[in-house]
């Protein structure tokens, strides 16, 4: 009974530390809803009560607090929950590329709304009683044309996020983006493929 009760703590005491871990944060780049993609978290490191769809129901999820830095007068902090079931997105539209090392994710991406418009109800061409949630210069019938608009696309915006206080720097310019890194710290040879 004693080595069971010993066992117990040992597993209790485990979790508890391991929990407030930051390195048991998982974030990558991994295929978001819309079939680009996405930095994801995979396991969060809280948990938190989220409201649903019904506003008088919370469900408790695991995720993270992130602090969102849009521009420099204004901060937003988000739960996101893990991913599954169309969550876990940190930063969506297409990232391009990423890299990271244990203090710092780089992204560059191409927003879908400067590709394909504003995510909007659009009528359902086929049917003209339904409509649908799409992008209005989006191709619907063919996959490669999809793909090509984004490849195609010039338009880019850059994001820094510090893995280490979940701070997320972005939408920023290329030379707003060069000014953040140096103002962070950002080691010298964490770089995108732009820069080099």
């Amino acid at each position: 009974m004693r080595i069971r009760d010993l066992y117990l703590c040992i597993f209790i005491i485990t979790t508890l530390f391991s929990g407030c871990n930051t390195t048991s944060c998982e974030i990558a780049q991994e295929q978001g809803a819309e079939g680009v993609e996405e930095i994801r978290l995979f396991h969060g490191d809280t948990e938190s009560w989220v409201r649903s769809g019904n506003p008088n129901i919370q469900h408790l999820c695991s995720g993270r607090f992130f602090h969102y830095y849009p521009n420099d007068d204004t901060a937003y902090t988000w739960f996101i929950i893990e991913s599954g079931s169309g969550y876990g997105t940190i930063i969506s539209g297409h990232i391009n590329e990423s890299v990271k090392d244990s203090s710092f994710l780089l992204a560059d991406r191409k927003p879908l709304d400067s590709v394909f418009g504003p995510l909007q109800t659009l009528p359902c061409p086929f049917d003209s009683n339904s409509t649908f949630l799409g992008r209005p210069k989006e191709p619907l019938t063919n996959y490669d044309d999809y793909w090509e608009m984004i490849n195609n696309s010039q338009y880019h915006d850059y994001w820094i996020l510090d893995l280490k206080t979940s701070d997320v720097y972005g939408p920023l310019t290329f030379d707003q983006y060069l000014k953040k890194k140096q103002e962070l710290g950002v080691p010298e040879k964490l770089k995108l493929k732009c820069e080099k």
